[in-house]
Order: structure tokens, then sequence, then C-alpha cells
């Protein structure tokens, strides 16, 4: 995620289909040449005029929101989280069929949550608890302590 404006629709690391049956082909499809494609499109369109913010990466401008001109922090903060928030979740997920973490995120899990199921379980929490639009994170502290947390909309940790 290192790119800089104007910035692409990147393809997906697997083919539309390697994700059923958890997520069929059409909703894949539909969340990556339409959703994303919208999110890159209206973020380049509010960068056109911004030489300074064309060149920052997207953590770059999601990180800074507060130093960009007070006319381009909202639409960066949507179309910009929407693109980050999209390409994290679609390099998060794989057509492999391992369904539990190992090595050093499994010991983060088990010291900071207990056990993968108990991560799970609040994981799945605060997605459900999520009124509207938004999603459920994992998150690591500078300490690399773990925990859950949830943002309304686009909104990102960063």
């Amino acid at each position: 995620m290192k790119q800089t404006y104007p910035f692409t629709v990147m393809p997906l690391p697997y083919d539309y289909d390697a994700l059923e049956p958890y997520m069929d082909a059409e909703t894949l499809h539909y969340h990556h040449d339409k959703h994303l494609k919208a999110y890159v499109d209206n973020l380049n369109k509010a960068l056109a005029d911004c030489a300074p913010c064309q060149r920052m990466t997207l953590e770059e401008l999601l990180q800074n929101l507060d130093a960009l001109p007070a006319d381009k922090r909202t639409p960066v903060r949507n179309n910009g989280g929407g693109v980050y928030n999209h390409l994290l979740y679609f390099d998060g997920m794989c057509a492999c069929h391992s369904s539990r973490p190992s090595g050093g995120l499994a010991m983060a899990m088990e010291r900071d949550f207990g056990s993968f199921e108990g991560w799970k379980e609040q994981m799945k929490a605060a997605a459900l608890g999520q009124f509207g639009s938004g999603y459920a994170w994992l998150v690591s502290e500078t300490s690399g302590k773990l925990s859950v947390m949830k943002l309304p909309n686009q909104d990102c940790p960063l």
C-alpha cells in the first residue's frame, strides 16, 4: 500500500471464486470492481488539485488528516479510508484452508485474548455490535499488545 497519487485498483491476489463457499464471486466482484473502484476514483478526484497531497502515500494521508488542507480532510477520510479498508480486507482473506493463525500472532492472541476462540468472540461482538457500516479491527499497540476495536464508516485505526 505504498502507492501515491494517482491511486489505482490493484487486482485481487486470488480468483473471484477462490473464497467460495464463504463469499461468492459476484459479491467479491462487486466489492472489488465497484466499491473499491469508486473509492479510488473519488480519492483521486479529491487530490487532483493538491500537489502536496499527491506526494503522500495512502497511509501518510490517513495518518496526517489534521495536516491536510481543511477541504481535503473529509474526502480523504471517507474515500482514502474506503481504499485502505478494502485493500486490507481483500489482502486479509485467502483461498488457503488454514483457519487458525500460527507463530507470533497465535502466541499474541493467546496472551491478550486467552485463546484464539477468545479473540473470535471479541471480534464477532465488535463486528455485530457495529451500528450501520464500519469495521471491527484487530489492532496492535506499539508494545505489541493486541486488542479489538470497532470504527464507523470508512474510518481506520491509522
